[in-house]
């Protein structure tokens, strides 16, 4: 069979979760699992009258996918699956496979376009899939609100973070907990929407058709839905405003000074009416400013600073995702403070000096 790199790529990404990839060419399907999440992905273009079925590793997969360009040749003799490639050649070993056997299950469904749900649960699934110190760790939340707004979160016990969304008026009905891997794997997934289903025992996303699309089942988490709102402080005692482009490159520019074998990567972070002044201390020392704005208390009639410690690594991830306005809010130097945009809450811990 031919297919083109540029198709066949993206093919793999979509159901690389598992460590093995499972092909039914007589289908044109390719399947993989973990304990959390099940891929099927279809294309006409991977049928072939010589069906076969059988399973590759999917790592090297991968790396071997990534390197083909413009037409690729895919053939299979019984023990090898080959690619060729312009004048190259690759040849991965197999082993035996399933073969396909998924019935869909009729079920309600919402569509919902699939670039705003993937940015969505992004940032929260990238918070879930950190060290777990916490019960609800490894799952992203996706619940809508009173309002009408949809909103994901996800939290590791140390750091907390909402996206919101205005999706779909019935998103309400799927209130749901997404594995981790699942939320990772819907970053990868193609096309401009997303039909979304559940039963007792799964979540189901799919794209496309049974010829050309994917079918990702999440396993439905035994957990109740916590009440991550009731965390968030509903009064502040600071209260300032800052670009996020300016904090992520003095985060970048004092970054050099950490001891990168620290568990926990310290960064002090100083609020004055008018400025933030942020250190590090660790293979020596770095200092730097930015510009800040203070809302509250009123600066002319409060000039007291603000110091507090937090995690280099976390602030930075959330910063590398901003770069407009962003508000800081702090209650007292040991409660966990806050960074909002018009899109994501983060709700960080402090950590000792």
């Amino acid at each position: 069979m031919n297919i083109l790199a540029s198709i066949l790529k993206p093919l793999i990404k979509q159901v690389a979760v598992g460590d093995m990839v499972n092909f039914d060419t007589g289908k044109g399907v390719l399947m993989s699992s973990d304990p959390s999440v099940n891929i099927l992905s279809f294309n006409v273009l991977l049928r072939d009258a010589n069906a076969a079925r059988f399973t590759v590793a999917t790592q090297q997969l991968l790396a071997v996918t990534s390197r083909l360009t413009g037409e690729v040749n895919i053939s299979y003799n019984g023990k090898t699956l080959v690619f060729r490639s312009g004048k190259g050649k690759f040849e991965l070993n197999t082993a035996s496979g399933m073969p396909y056997e998924y019935k869909p299950k009729q079920l309600d469904k919402i569509e919902v376009p699939l670039r705003a749900f993937s940015e969505l649960i992004a940032v929260p699934a990238s918070i879930a899939e950190t060290k777990q110190l916490y019960n609800f760790s490894g799952s992203v939340q996706v619940r809508q609100q009173p309002t009408g707004v949809v909103q994901a979160s996800a939290t590791d016990g140390r750091q907390l973070l909402f996206s919101s969304a205005v999706i779909a008026p019935d998103f309400f009905k799927q209130d749901m907990l997404i594995p981790v891997r699942a939320a990772k794997a819907i970053q990868e997934l193609r096309g401009d929407s997303v039909r979304i289903s559940q039963d007792d025992s799964a979540i189901y996303f799919e794209t496309g058709t049974l010829d050309t699309g994917v079918i990702l089942i999440a396993k439905k988490l035994a957990k109740d839905f916590p009440e991550f709102d009731k965390l968030i402080p509903k009064t502040s005692k600071l209260t300032h405003r800052l670009r996020g482009i300016e904090m992520r490159e003095v985060l970048m520019r004092v970054a050099p000074m950490l001891k990168a074998e620290d568990d926990i990567q310290r960064v002090q972070l100083t609020f004055a009416p008018d400025k933030l002044h942020v250190a590090v201390v660790g293979n020596g020392s770095a200092e730097d400013e930015l510009p800040t704005e203070q809302l509250s208390p009123d600066p002319m009639f409060s000039e007291e600073t603000f110091t507090v410690n937090l995690n280099h690594k976390f602030l930075m991830n959330f910063f590398r995702m901003v770069d407009g306005d962003v508000t800081f809010n702090a209650t007292e130097k040991t409660a966990p403070v806050i960074f909002s945009t018009d899109k994501h809450t983060f709700l960080l811990a402090t950590v000792k000096a």
